[in-house]
């Protein structure tokens, strides 16, 4: 057997999209690099890999926005993540409270020393009641009113938005991030390229773009499943700034992900004030250290 195939279980933290499956996971291990150890009883499995002293999940916490591991028995889990990995510390990221308190204590059980700390939260969109025509109802009265006037001012000046997907638009992705400015434009090298490129081939990726004329305005990299939407990634045409062209994309997929009857829009990572003013709440994820 591939010892990927024993990543074949549901994540013991719900709402977690694709990052503790294997299809995420096997990219991210091709691209990080080291050597990957997965760890199985059955349905309970975590991927991990040993980086100098410490033990990590595979997938590094600025790439992947939720760790959890398959199964519901932490106690047997740990068990073996403790055998296997005797001399050396723990340090898990990005763990939803549903895993981070269970992992806890079961490590704690085996007698190891853990420290649970506050790790970068999440944000989320829950969209239980929302209109799928007027999704924005969901917001605060002020917030709703930008919505719709960032609507009227692109439509002004551009017509209606026209949206597409696929994966045939990730070059114009690409091209998008490299011409913003500072951080922005530097996190597109050449092997994050590579890296985006195979998880956009994933079967849960959806890559979507604004665009007028042929010319892409706006694009954005998520995973969608029965639960909801996850924006992982997007950047749009900073000359357009004025139109808010990303905004504009964004309430198309929150409207699409409402009309599709997904209970959520997940905003994942990061402290942007859009996604506030879009209505989503913190999700506070936890980081687990657990003494050698």
């Amino acid at each position: 057997m591939n010892e990927w195939d024993r990543l074949a279980g549901a994540p013991l933290a719900p709402f977690v999209g694709p990052f503790p499956h294997r299809p995420f996971l096997e990219v991210c291990a091709a691209h990080d690099g080291g050597d990957v150890h997965v760890v199985a009883d059955g349905s309970n499995a975590a991927a991990l890999v040993v980086a100098g002293a410490a033990v990590r999940f595979v997938g590094a916490a600025h790439l992947t926005d939720y760790h959890s591991p398959l199964g519901t028995d932490t106690g047997d889990l740990v068990a073996m993540m403790a055998t296997e990995f005797g001399g050396l510390r723990f340090e898990l990221d990005s763990l939803p409270q549903e895993a981070a308190r269970p992992l806890a204590a079961s490590f704690e059980a085996e007698g190891r020393s853990t420290i649970l700390e506050a790790d970068e939260p999440c944000r989320v969109l829950q969209l239980g009641g929302a209109d799928p025509q007027g999704w924005e109802s969901l917001l605060r009265s002020k917030d709703r009113h930008e919505v719709r006037r960032k609507r009227r001012r692109y439509e002004a000046a551009r017509g209606a938005p026209e949206v597409a997907a696929g994966s045939e638009h990730f070059d114009a992705f690409v091209a998008l991030h490299r011409s913003a400015v500072g951080e922005k434009g530097d996190f597109m090298t050449d092997q994050m390229e590579a890296f985006f490129a195979d998880l956009v081939r994933l079967p849960a990726a959806r890559l979507d773009v604004l665009h007028r004329d042929g010319d892409v305005e706006a694009a954005t990299l998520g995973f969608e499943d029965d639960d909801g939407y996850y924006l992982y990634n997007s950047a749009y045409d900073a000359s357009l700034a004025d139109l808010s062209p990303g905004i504009i994309l964004t309430d198309h997929l929150i409207a699409r992900a409402a009309r599709m009857g997904r209970g959520r829009f997940d905003f994942l990572k990061g402290t942007e004030s859009y996604k506030r003013r879009l209505g989503a709440v913190e999700r506070p994820l936890y980081r687990l250290v657990v003494a050698a």
